[in-house]
C-alpha cells in the first residue's frame, strides 16, 4: 500500500524517477491482493492441510501478468523502447487492463466474502457474543477493499473520458488508500488474530470402520451424557461463567474437563441446542431477575445487562425478546405496575 501511495503521488507531481520505480508493482500487485485476501480468509475460517500448496493455483495470474505484461511495461517505460510489439498497444490502452485487473480483483473479494459469511453460523457455536469478535475488522477489510476499488475505477473511467473535474482524480484514489490502511491499522493494533478451534468445520458425524456414524460422544454411555450434563448445569449454577462477557466454548469445556469438540457435541446432539443460546439462556435469566429487583429503576437496562454477561445492545434486546416476547422495558414495566398494584 506505501508503494501503491508513492506510485500515485508520482504520478501526481510528476516525480518521474520514483513513478518509474514504483510502476511495477501499481500495475501487477492488484493481481496477488486478490488471492493473498482469499488465501487469508481460509487459513482464518478454515482447516486445510497444505494451504498455501493448495492454493498456489490462484496467483498463477499474477505471475502470468507479470512476466507477460506487469515487467516488460515497465522495462519500456524506463528505456522508452518496446521490446515486443504488443507492448505499445498495451501501453496506449492501461486503462482497459487497470480495469481488467480491479474486475479480477473483485471476483476475488466476492469469494471471500462468501466464506466470511457462511462462517458466522460456525463461529455461533464457538462464541457466547458474537459482537466483539475480531470478524469486524475482516468484514471492513473487504468491503474497504471494494469501496477502494469502486473509487479507482470510476476515476480512472472518468479520466478516460476526460470528464472535467475540480481536483485531479488521482487524489480520490491515494486518498481512499490512506483512509483504508489506516482505518486498518488503527483497529488492527487492537485486534487479536482470529484462531478458530480446528473442530468447528470438521463433520459432526464421521464414519467408523463398519460404516456407522460416530461422533465425539460414541464412547459415552448414557449415564456417562447424564453426568456431563449435569456437570455443566453444576458449573452454570455454581460458578456463573456465563457472567464473562468473552466466554468461548473453549473456556467453558475446560471447566467442565472435556474437549471443546466434545462439548460441542453435548449441544448439539444431546441439548438440541448451541453453545451461543444456551449461554445467553442463562443471561437472560439472570437480566430477568435484576429487572424484578425492587431496585433496578435506579439502573439503565443496559447497565443490568451489560453486568449478566451481555455487551452489546443490539444483541441483548433481539435475544430477550426471542426468550420472552417482551422487550426489556416492556418486561420491566409490566413486573413494576403488578408489583405496585399489588401492593396496595
Amino acid at each position: 500500500m506505501l508503494l501503491l501511495n508513492l506510485h500515485a503521488y508520482s504520478s501526481l507531481h510528476r516525480l518521474e524517477i520514483l513513478y518509474k520505480a514504483t510502476f511495477l508493482v501499481n500495475i501487477s500487485i492488484i493481481w496477488f491482493l486478490g488471492p493473498l485476501i482469499l488465501v487469508y480468509l481460509k487459513s482464518v475460517f478454515q482447516e486445510e492441510q497444505g494451504l498455501i500448496r493448495r492454493n498456489l493455483k490462484h496467483f498463477l495470474g499474477f505471475f502470468i501478468f507479470t512476466l507477460l505484461i506487469g515487467l516488460p511495461i515497465s522495462i519500456f517505460q524506463l528505456i522508452n523502447e518496446p521490446s515486443f510489439k504488443y507492448l505499445q498497444y498495451i501501453d496506449t490502452n492501461q486503462v482497459v487492463i487497470v480495469i481488467f485487473s480491479n474486475i479480477v480483483f473483485i471476483v476475488y473479494i466476492y469469494l471471500s466474502l462468501r466464506i466470511f459469511n457462511s462462517s458466522k453460523n460456525v463461529i455461533q457455536h464457538s462464541h457466547s457474543e458474537l459482537s466483539k469478535l475480531d470478524l469486524n475488522w475482516i468484514r471492513n477489510l473487504l468491503y474497504g477493499s471494494l469501496a477502494f476499488i469502486s473509487v479507482d475505477i470510476i476515476t480512472r473511467l472518468m479520466d478516460e473520458f476526460s470528464i472535467a473535474t475540480a481536483i485531479n482524480t488521482g487524489y480520490f484514489t491515494m486518498f481512499s488508500i490512506i483512509i483504508l490502511v489506516s482505518y486498518l491499522g488503527f483497529h488492527g493494533i487492537s485486534q487479536s488474530k482470529i484462531l478458530l478451534p480446528k473442530f468447528l468445520l470438521e463433520p459432526e458425524f464421521r464414519l467408523n470402520n463398519n460404516g456407522r456414524q460416530q461422533h465425539s460422544l460414541s464412547a459415552y454411555d448414557q449415564d456417562a451424557i447424564a453426568h456431563l450434563i449435569e456437570n455443566l448445569a453444576k458449573v452454570m449454577s455454581d460458578d456463573k461463567p456465563y457472567l464473562d462477557p468473552e466466554l468461548t466454548l473453549g473456556k467453558l469445556a475446560r471447566s467442565i474437563e472435556i474437549t471443546d469438540k466434545k462439548l460441542s457435541t453435548l449441544f448439539n446432539t444431546y441439548l438440541e441446542t448451541t453453545f451461543y443460546d444456551y449461554v445467553n439462556s442463562f443471561r437472560i435469566i439472570e437480566v430477568k431477575k435484576s429487572l424484578r429487583h425492587v431496585d433496578s429503576t435506579k439502573y439503565t437496562i443496559l447497565s443490568l445487562a451489560m453486568d449478566c454477561g451481555f455487551n452489546s445492545k443490539a444483541s441483548f434486546n433481539r435475544i430477550f425478546k426471542k426468550e420472552t416476547g417482551l422487550s426489556p422495558s416492556q418486561y420491566r414495566n409490566e413486573y413494576v405496575n403488578h408489583s405496585a398494584e399489588t401492593s396496595y
